[in-house]
């Protein structure tokens, strides 16, 4: 078989910590050595080879072209960060993670347009719009206005858990709840540390740890924070995916969230699901689970059962199917 000529924008596969890099870091991962992909990474602006060796490290390889556009001569091309960035006339597939920018505004109108508009462009130009779930799939339709037949499903993934090794820092925190997140409103930071003043009535030795108060948090030690933890709790209001639920569970870490948007697709009867925007359920839940070791044990073991059905490797070959089908369109 023909090697199929695949250029990625690569921008955020070196920095971004998110959710959208470690997706694009973990595909390319898994493509990269293919020998029926014959992959081009583009980071647009001053060509550079600081930067192609920054590629080479975030996935493993030296095995993939570098190019600060797209050329011309690929079959199709990956805009795997939330919109349409790269000029092409090439095949293109999109994949839009959520439409938190229409669900979730800025409160300026000028930023709010900024933030949409790399949608609204694989919206009209994507010859397909790859979504990470059912959930997503819907609201690119409804936001977008992307015809159903345009988008396809396919499921992130989450790695083998890195080996455990000590951790001073975490050790420390021990006992403790975890919310791993940004302060954005829509993750539910707020309910987070709400639920955690209430649990202090009942449970004060339960720490609340939580990622935007302990700054830069490695894979390592985020490996350490959820095989650590008591509960990790997920109180986000809106999620394409949902990635850190499943690699708590990869962890064994018991899981809290609520059942919206994503939540229970990624979860499926691994989790402990409450009412959304409820400080006190979540509060009940976090106290229930760290009091009652059988049924926090039960937890782990749903989660880590669950979390082996979320391979990496089958989402970076339903990628290379779609893309095929796009080029040869």
């Amino acid at each position: 078989m023909e090697a199929l000529r695949l250029v990625v924008d690569a921008r955020t596969a070196v920095e971004d910590t998110r959710g959208i890099g470690r997706c694009v870091r973990a595909v390319l991962r898994r493509l990269a050595p293919r020998d029926d992909v014959a992959l081009t990474l583009v980071v647009p602006g001053f060509f550079n080879w600081s930067a192609r060796g920054a590629l080479a490290r975030a996935i493993g390889t030296r095995r993939f072209h570098f190019a600060h556009r797209v050329p011309r001569d690929a079959d199709v091309v990956w805009h795997p960060a939330n919109g349409t960035f790269l000029a092409s006339d090439l095949p293109a597939v999109a994949t839009i993670h959520d439409a938190a920018p229409f669900r979730f505004p800025h409160a300026d109108a000028r930023h709010a347009e900024r933030d949409q508009a790399p949608f609204r462009r694989s919206a009209q130009s994507a010859a397909c719009i790859a979504a990470d779930s059912h959930f997503g799939a819907g609201e690119i339709n409804a936001v977008l206005g992307v015809p159903p037949e345009r988008i396809t499903v396919i499921r992130l993934g989450v790695d083998t858990p890195l080996p455990a090794r000590p951790d001073p820092l975490v050790e420390a925190l021990r006992p403790f709840a975890l919310f791993i997140g940004t302060t954005e409103h829509r993750k539910g930071y707020d309910l987070f540390t709400n639920a955690m003043s209430l649990v202090r009535g009942q449970r004060p030795e339960l720490n609340a740890v939580a990622t935007p108060k302990l700054g830069y948090v490695d894979d390592a030690r985020l490996a350490a924070l959820y095989r650590a933890c008591d509960v990790f709790v997920f109180p986000s209001r809106y999620e394409g995916f949902g990635l850190p639920i499943l690699e708590a569970m990869s962890y064994g870490a018991p899981v809290v969230t609520c059942n919206v948007s994503s939540m229970s697709e990624v979860a499926g009867d691994a989790a402990h699901y409450v009412p959304p925007e409820d400080p006190k359920a979540f509060a009940e839940a976090i106290i229930a689970i760290s009091s009652d070791p059988a049924y926090a044990r039960e937890l782990r073991e749903r989660g880590l059962k669950r979390a082996r059905d979320f391979p990496w490797e089958r989402t970076a070959e339903q990628y290379v199917t779609l893309f095929r089908s796009v080029a040869t369109r």
